[in-house]
């Protein structure tokens, strides 16, 4: 069982749409029935908070944070599809939110009106417990750096460099590097600035 409320405030500066703010909150039911018939259920909840500031005419910087209990993958690096770094077994056997933070922060710069780069690092933690599964995300640290470059009105290339670090719940950690490439053909042309 799996039961949400979401809401959202977004504040963008009038007249200047790379300066944004935005809260957002959730609060989320989840359960489980054991192989007895027994029904298990706990709460979870979150906050998020994102920014966007320019600063000169065409740069900005963005940072924001997430936290709450019962998350999972909703923070970005710690959750699979079955979502088991949102609530797991206590030492007492009973289901219970796992308690979760994150954070980023990025950079975009503009050289032209047809190159930029964004450069960004964020890092996620969870609160497992031992009774969780061995492979269950404890931390995650990403970082990233690209260049996109405009080819014409309707075609974009992109280069991208990634790392990332994750250690798991039972203290295996491991590295990742990748660069991929991106080639992107749009069907309305996008104006230049």
């Amino acid at each position: 069982m799996d039961r949400y409320l979401v809401t959202r405030l977004r504040w963008v500066r009038p007249g200047d749409d790379l300066t944004t703010a935005q809260l957002s909150a959730m609060v989320r039911g989840m359960g489980f029935e054991d192989l007895a018939g027994t029904e298990h259920f706990t709460t979870g909840w979150g906050i998020a908070g994102t920014t966007r500031v320019r600063t000169t005419r065409k740069n900005n910087v963005q940072l924001g944070f997430v936290g709450g209990e019962g998350i999972g993958r909703y923070l970005f690096g710690l959750g699979s599809d079955d979502d088991l770094s949102a609530a797991g077994p206590d030492v007492h056997g009973n289901l219970t939110a796992v308690r979760s933070v994150g954070a980023f922060a990025g950079y975009q710069h503009v050289w032209s009106p047809d190159i930029n780069t964004n450069i960004a690092y964020g890092y996620a933690h969870a609160d497992t417990s031992a009774a969780m599964p061995a492979d269950v995300t404890r931390t995650t640290q990403n970082a990233w750096a690209n260049i996109i470059l405009q080819l014409t009105g309707k075609l974009f290339v992109g280069l991208e460099y990634q790392y990332g670090k994750r250690l798991v719940n039972d203290g295996t950690q491991g590295e990742n590097h990748r660069i991929q490439m991106t080639l992107s053909y749009q069907e309305k042309a996008v104006r230049r600035r």
